[in-house]
């Protein structure tokens, strides 16, 4: 059976990909490039935050829910596990 997604659902996955591979790729250059490697951090977590309000909106929930990419992987397991309260049909 196939769902009808709600447009927030395709932004959401990318941004939330990218935003993983961002920070590791922050924590990777840690090692050589110290004050570089912050700015690289805090962009990924930007969009981990905005990519979590997405999917947490899709999922009928508050934006605020995105807040939990300050958790990084956590904060993905805590959206992930989110119940849907979104009308499917409204696409809120």
């Amino acid at each position: 059976m196939e769902h009808d997604r709600h447009p927030l659902y395709s932004k959401s996955l990318p941004l939330i990909s990218i935003a993983i591979v961002v920070q590791l790729a922050g924590w990777l250059l840690h090692w050589m490039y110290p004050a570089a490697s912050a700015n690289v951090i805090v962009t990924g977590t930007a969009l981990l935050i905005v990519g979590l309000a997405f999917r947490a909106k899709d999922k009928g929930r508050s934006f605020a829910w995105g807040l939990f990419g300050l958790l990084s992987v956590v904060g993905v397991v805590v959206v992930a596990k989110l119940t849907n309260h979104a009308n499917r049909t409204a696409h809120n």
